[in-house]
């Protein structure tokens, strides 16, 4: 008797967060390069949705963990080099709060979603 393609399986699930994490990393320095080419004409809000769509996307193949590392990276990423543009992480209150906690639920969203499915 063979088991179903969808049982849960040791490796893959190691495959899964390790490669999605490699994934996650790349798509969010890609983004970050095409975006910062952006950064001296775009309002803020579009360089954080442009992450927060390539975070939605890359997360469609990762574990949740992987998925939560992939939208701290991503974070990082716009407020570094994006929003600050200088590649220093800077402080700026509550919306470094706000931007963290949408950048989590978007890459964590589709993960959650499928493991309730």
């Amino acid at each position: 008797m063979t088991a179903s393609p969808y049982a849960p399986h040791p490796r893959r699930d190691s495959l899964r967060w390790e490669f999605g994490m490699a994934v996650g990393f790349a798509a969010c320095l890609g983004a970050t390069a095409v975006l910062s080419q952006l950064a001296s004409s775009a309002p803020w809000w579009l360089l954080a949705a442009g992450m927060g769509l390539v975070l939605l996307v890359v997360s469609r193949h990762q574990s949740l963990g992987a998925a939560a590392f992939t939208g701290l990276i991503g974070w990082l990423c716009t407020e570094g080099f994006l929003l600050g543009r200088d590649g220093e992480l800077r402080w700026h209150g509550l919306i470094d709060v706000i931007l963290l906690v949408i950048a989590l639920a978007l890459a964590t969203a589709v993960p959650l979603l499928r493991r309730r499915s």
